[in-house]
């Protein structure tokens, strides 16, 4: 699996930063991780970092790219972490963290003033960890529960039909792992036969066998595979799931090319690198929503946007890969039929139409997005939306504690009066101004 990825990446050309570049912006998914569920046949082998943390090859796949990064960069940016130059992003989670982390420590090995302790080729540097924008379904967000439910409940009607061409695969599945006849449950599988192959492990005999294949040159494992992140690539497919997921981040990224281009003299917009780490299902979607190519993320993988002046304020998109575990690609990315007629023919495009194109699919205020507020009166969130956040999320926990405990009365009680609390500061808020 890992060779055949390897030779198709050797087809893409490497490409080079333009010596009039002004502004580049990376966002990738995390590194590779543990899967949700376990194989019995795993235990003792792989997984001791616990259910979706980053695993060592994640790890060193963050650090191939971070070096990469300094090789296409060079002298862009200081050789050292400078605040003046640079900002980067990422979820709460910690496989996105950690991600970020490690290619952190491969873009920026400290060098003359940064060096602090000769016996590590590393140093720290900040980054803020933003949810809203990078992981939108860990916030109380009612829209997003809305878009991913005919996901997770695999009612949607394409997974409906893809589940009738495997549902036999599923039910093997199921009848050898105690998991539910799903796609998720596929999905988990597929992340477990990822771990089997990169620690040189036997695949179980169950699962290499040729009478369960959708497909007459596809083996079980291939099928398997295939169905690897199917629910995050569903979502990213599917236009609710996918403006939620993307729009935030297309907001800000759209603000920062409008401000470089308008020449505004601030420290943020005079910043060369802005970097985010995220998940497949918020990458991949805002890929799409930006108008490229693409069917899948690879742990790692994602895209680049270069900005230019000359001759006049252009941008281009570049995607980048992994090249199995120590080695990564950046490369052309596949431009989309929108993006083709405004691009050149060497893929540049003027970046007011850009702005105006990533506009288009963004979310200026989340809390409205969400159905959190009912009016955009075009504010940034404050406080007061942080409040209902807070609320909205003890209701939620509350919510789930009812499903288990046949006493709910003190839990609706108790979500209730969080929710009379909420009525209440808000009349003063609108009393006091």
């Amino acid at each position: 699996m890992i060779s055949a990825f390897a030779s198709d990446n050797l087809l893409k050309e490497p490409v080079r930063r333009d010596p009039h570049t002004k502004l580049v912006i990376f966002g990738a998914r995390h590194g590779n991780r543990n899967p949700e569920g376990f194989l019995n046949e795993s235990k003792g082998y792989y997984g001791f970092e616990g259910p979706l943390e980053l695993t060592a090859f994640g790890k060193r796949q963050g650090y191939a790219f971070g070096r990469e990064l300094r090789v296409f960069l060079q002298s862009f940016i200081n050789g050292n972490y400078l605040p003046s130059e640079a900002s980067f992003y990422t979820s709460s989670a910690s496989r996105t963290q950690m991600t970020l982390q490690a290619v952190l420590a491969g873009l920026f090995p400290p060098r003359s003033f940064a060096v602090w302790n000769l016996a590590l080729d590393w140093s720290p540097v900040p980054y803020t960890i933003d949810d809203p924008m990078l992981r939108m379904y860990s916030v109380a967000c009612p829209e997003s529960d809305t878009a991913w439910e005919p996901i997770d409940d695999e009612t949607l009607d394409t997974i409906v039909r893809e589940k009738q061409k495997f549902n036999p695969i599923l039910q093997y599945i199921s009848a050898h792992t105690g998991w539910p006849p799903t796609f998720s449950s596929a999905a988990d599988l597929a992340d477990n036969l990822d771990q089997f192959e990169i620690h040189n492990l036997s695949i179980p005999d169950w699962i290499e066998v040729d009478n369960f294949t959708t497909s007459t040159n596809a083996t079980l494992v291939d099928e398997i595979m295939s169905l690897q992140e199917y629910p995050q690539i569903q979502c990213a497919n599917y236009n609710p799931c996918r403006n939620l997921m993307a729009g935030v981040w297309l907001q800000t990224l759209s603000d920062r090319l409008r401000q470089l281009s308008n020449g505004t003299d601030d420290g943020e917009v005079a910043q060369k690198l802005l970097g985010f780490i995220s998940h497949t299902e918020i990458v991949l979607s805002t890929m799409l929503a930006m108008g490229l190519m693409a069917d899948r993320v690879e742990t790692t993988g994602g895209f680049i946007l270069e900005v230019r002046d000359t001759p006049v304020w252009e941008a281009r998109f570049l995607e980048h890969e992994p090249l199995a575990a120590d080695e990564h690609l950046i490369f052309r990315a596949k431009y989309g039929p929108e993006l083709r007629k405004m691009a050149s023919n060497d893929d540049w495009i003027p970046l007011d139409d850009l702005v105006e194109f990533i506009r288009s699919s963004s979310i200026s205020n989340w809390p409205v997005a969400c159905g959190i507020k009912n009016e955009d009166t075009g504010e940034v969130p404050s406080d007061t939306d942080k409040l209902i956040v807070d609320v909205l999320e003890v209701v939620k926990t509350e919510k789930e504690k009812e499903k288990t405990n046949s006493a709910c009365g003190s839990s609706f009680s108790f979500a209730f009066m969080s929710f009379i609390l909420l009525i209440n500061f808000m009349i003063i808020i609108e009393l006091r101004f």
